[in-house]
């Protein structure tokens, strides 16, 4: 069996499940912190059940979940850092300076947590940035990518078809944030999970 987390520095369910693993050995249970989260877990999770249902053994199966942990990347993009000052996850004091500076962070997944990997400039086209940069990531068609939302229902179509015509509808899955990260990135947050294959 393959149990798939999120960093342990954003959650206890590695811990827990490496307590289950201890009491209940039978179950032969392969614990993998999968260094991502949100849509971007849930394409590693697609890519080790489809293995395992094209009949691959267990070994192909975890050398396919270390390659996809390790692929994986998960940029997100948050329209209004208020909620994440009133989740506790960053500082009035440096949001105001972000404010300022119209800087707005691009976030990334690791062992260490979600950390800042790049900023966005210019507070009118910042959404718009933050695409043309995901989209200068996907660099041919052979591509998965995740978006995951925070309420935008009359944007996402047009966002998704942006990657759609690059790597072409099967390959691009669409969805809303889930309650953690949508309650920390609000309104307007996006997840974009790339995966080659």
């Amino acid at each position: 069996m393959v149990s798939l987390h999120l960093p342990l520095k954003l959650s206890g369910t590695v811990q827990s499940a490496n307590a289950v693993s201890k009491e209940f050995k039978k179950m032969n249970l392969n614990i993998f912190e999968s260094n991502n989260g949100s849509v971007g877990l849930g394409l590693i999770a697609k890519k080790v059940a489809e293995s395992a249902n094209d009949g691959k053994n267990i070994e192909e199966v975890l050398q396919i979940a270390k390659r996809a942990i390790d692929e994986t990347k998960n940029y997100v993009y948050l329209d209004d850092l208020k909620y994440v000052v009133r989740g506790g996850r960053l500082p009035a004091k440096k949001k105001k300076i972000l404010n300022i500076l119209h800087l707005s962070p691009i976030l990334s997944f690791s062992a260490d947590g979600l950390k800042p990997v790049g900023f966005l400039i210019d507070k009118k086209n910042k959404r718009n940035n933050f695409l043309k940069r995901m989209l200068k990531k996907v660099s041919s068609s052979n591509f998965k990518i995740g978006i995951a939302h925070g309420n935008l229902p009359n944007e996402i179509d047009s966002i998704a078809k942006l990657f759609i015509d690059k790597v072409g509808k099967e390959n691009v899955v669409v969805t809303d944030l889930g309650p953690a990260l949508g309650a920390h990135g609000g309104p307007g947050a996006m997840a974009i999970a790339i995966q080659p294959f």
